[in-house]
């Protein structure tokens, strides 16, 4: 196997496909106090998984399931259907199994899973035990008929979708790269998409950007196409787009005519915000109507809002506050006014608070119905709490009037009307009570929180030097990015219109927050990410709303399933863009579609969680063959040595390859990117002096690798991309296109 770098991409080669023989054998020794959940196991497909049991579980009655298909590479996966092992005594002693072994055959490609069920004894008597295990199996990345790539040896090169220009100027530029060694391109998102421009920013998943297309299109929409998958499901036709058709022919005229293959961006987790399609269908959003819970949010937002157009318009000069921001202390005097005199105006704590006169109404009321009164001694235990209102108005929580009549009905020596009104009394002091502790408790956290964040966004963005140092506030660029997108308009909401189904064209925008769990999802009601403006926040695309099931957004499920189908018919692979973003169930289940019509799809995926048994709970449950590492990650050169040494690959202990091998927990297998297309410069960042080391080190990595365009080229500054035309007459004759 012969490894690629920067210097020799050319010399990279394919290894021809192995001849029939007897199927290598991957021998899982099963203990009793593993976690399988996080531990990684890798397979290749042609090998057979044998599982056997450690000294403490061979007493024991042990029933193992899987749900790898039975039968061959032409029985269909069902991640829900599970089969029981057979268990195979090689001894054939009825008093002696301890040798005993179950068997599967890897025919498939993909993440699969496996219990372990038996029942422990002790003392205190028996318990059933299930523990839940899983592999992952490494498509073939088939080139030709009779030739494959391997993983290790994929050296990919990453390019932006939208700056190709139109079809007929594709080739000539994707030729550089196949000249310049690359046997892998990776295509940014080929989709329509938003005003913004942005890449990752779609407004319509199952159209392809119109700026490919040599003339304006008369119609949003091109014309249909149908076309048949030949790779998953036999004779499956699928209707697309024509440019997506148009997209799908030269994908695979690269691989036939020059062996590279092509993968390419899914994003399932946000769309633009401006799409046509949300304004159609809101509820595929984050809205005030199905997630009341960011009311109070979005009443910030909207006061942050105001705030920024009036300091733009210069509506705040009286109170010292400009449109510039030069200084520390400029920022300060701002971070006060906003503090002390803005924030406030949002009122966000009667977004939790109870109505206490209308409490105070309901409580006479059930007084005269409850004529029972407890002693001081049987309320010792009783504490009364606010419920939160579910629908997130103001001034609507409650209390348990049940318990409030236990606490505060009570005899007095004095008459009826004058122990109703003592009675109501108390209970109004208790109110009070709760009020003032929720907005002086945890609503004052939250603003606190949330001054924080606002002064953070505002430093980077007018006064670190590296930050972007904007220096004035205008109505286009806001003091901070809005966290909200009002579909019907810019103009502000009324308290009455936030509450009312108005709210569901009020869309929450996606981002990413730093150090979160990333199998917590941000925008579900036990999160506060978006009234502590927590959230780097992308304020073009709006987080998507897929909840726990298809029917919680049928429109969603079926327009992702038939983007994922579509795109899976037309590349060999997927990057899954912000996974640890998109809610591990719908991308399990995105991935189970594109399997079937590509069940060889090659998964790449950027993911970070800092940990790496979070990062093996994605690779198992999705079945990711290579994560994106990146060497600019390194801040020192002994950190990429290590960087290198860890995702190398294996070291050679011999020439003899075995028949049985033990199989071990892996680290996941890295595609190694000296830069991606979101990293600044090497040069800009560093020197000129580490571009070349920092390819050559990331070669001598026995894994897959990737670049981006432009870092080849030592262009000196972060552009989208840097593209040159092939000419076959001379190399020096490219012409280089920057495209900003």
């Amino acid at each position: 196997r012969i490894n690629h770098s920067r210097a020799g991409h050319g010399s990279v080669s394919f290894l021809p496909m192995a001849e029939a023989d007897e199927r290598e054998i991957r021998i899982l020794t099963l203990e009793e106090h593993v976690n399988y959940e996080t531990s990684l196991f890798r397979l290749q497909k042609d090998v057979t998984l044998r599982f056997k049991l450690s000294l403490t579980l061979q007493a024991l009655d042990v029933t193992i399931k899987c749900n790898h298909p039975l039968g061959g590479a032409s029985v269909p996966f069902q991640r829900d259907r599970y089969r029981t092992l057979e268990w195979t005594n090689p001894s054939h002693c009825w008093y002696d199994d301890s040798e005993r072994y179950a068997d599967v055959e890897i025919d498939h490609a993909g993440a699969f899973q496996f219990t372990v069920e038996y029942e422990k004894y002790d003392k205190g008597g028996s318990e059933m035990v299930i523990k839940l295990g899983y592999f992952v199996v490494d498509p073939t990345l088939r080139v030709t008929k009779d030739r494959t790539l391997p993983l290790d040896c994929v050296a990919c090169l990453s390019l932006l979708s939208k700056n190709l220009g139109t079809f007929s100027g594709w080739k000539s530029k994707l030729q550089v790269a196949k000249e310049a060694g690359y046997n892998m391109v990776h295509f940014t998102p080929v989709q329509e998409l938003g005003l913004s421009r942005s890449a990752y920013s779609i407004s319509d998943q199952l159209m392809a950007n119109s700026n490919f297309h040599a003339t304006k299109l008369p119609s949003r929409r091109t014309k249909l196409v149908k076309t048949t998958s030949r790779l998953g499901d036999m004779g499956h036709v699928i209707e697309m787009e024509e440019g997506l058709k148009k997209i799908g022919d030269l994908v695979e005229s690269i691989r036939n005519d020059w062996g590279v293959l092509s993968i390419t961006d899914v994003v399932w987790n946000h769309m633009a915000v401006d799409s046509d399609l949300l304004k159609a269908h809101p509820e595929a959003a984050y809205n005030l109507v199905n997630s009341p819970h960011l009311r109070p949010a979005f009443a910030l937002d909207q006061v942050l809002n105001q705030f920024s157009l009036d300091m733009a318009a210069g509506r705040l000069e009286s109170e010292g506050v400009s449109a510039y921001i030069r200084s520390e202390g400029e920022l300060s005097h701002l971070m006060h006014v906003l503090n002390d005199s803005v924030i406030v105006k949002a009122r966000l704590w009667e977004y939790f608070s109870v109505d206490v006169f209308e409490m105070m109404d309901e409580f006479r009321v059930a007084i005269g119905k409850h004529a029972d009164t407890l002693d001081s001694g049987d309320r010792e235990e009783l504490h009364l709490e606010v419920i939160q209102d579910p629908l997130y108005r103001r001034n609507k929580s409650t209390v348990d009037m049940n318990v409030a009549l236990k606490m505060f009905n009570i005899s007095k020596q004095c008459d009826d009307k004058s122990r109703i009104e003592m009675c109501c009394y108390d209970f109004k002091q208790a109110l009070d009570n709760l009020n003032h502790t929720i907005r002086y408790g945890p609503v004052k956290d939250h603003i606190n929180r949330a001054v924080q964040s606002i002064e953070g966004a505002i430093k980077y963005e007018f006064l670190e030097q590296h930050g972007p140092r904007r220096e004035k506030v205008t109505s286009d660029e806001p003091l901070v990015t809005r966290y909200f997108s009002n579909l019907a308009g810019d103009a502000p909401l009324t308290d009455n219109e936030i509450e009312s189904d108005a709210g569901h064209l009020v869309v929450a925008h996606n981002g990413w927050v730093m150090d979160a769990d990333p199998l917590v999802n941000f925008a579900n009601p036990d999160s506060n990410v978006y009234m502590r403006r927590e959230l780097l926040v992308w304020g073009d695309s709006c987080k998507l709303r897929y909840g726990e099931r298809k029917e919680d957004c049928p429109w969603l499920w079926k327009q992702m399933e038939e983007y994922t189908r579509i795109t899976a018919r037309l590349f060999h692979g997927f990057r899954l863009d912000n996974c640890h973003n998109t809610p591990i169930h719908v991308a399990e289940h995105l991935l189970d579609v594109a399997r079937k019509m590509r069940p060889d799809l090659y998964v790449v995926a950027e993911l970070f969680t800092s940990s790496e048994a979070k990062d093996n709970i994605f690779v198992n449950r999705l079945g990711i063959n290579s994560m994106v590492r990146e060497a600019m990650s390194a801040w020192n050169p002994h950190e990429l040595g290590h960087l290198v040494y860890q995702y190398g690959g294996e070291p050679v202990g011999s020439f003899i390859h075995p028949h049985m091998i033990p199989l071990t927990t892996n680290v996941a297998h890295a595609i190694f990117v000296d830069a991606t297309h979101d990293n600044k410069s090497q040069i800009e960042v560093r020197t000129a002096y580490n571009v070349l080391p920092n390819s050559a080190l990331v070669a001598m990595a026995c894994c897959a690798s990737g670049s981006t365009g432009g870092y080849d080229y030592l262009v000196p500054h972060h552009v989208c991309n840097a593209l040159f035309v092939w000419c076959a007459d001379s190399f020096c004759q490219m012409v280089c296109l920057f495209v900003s």
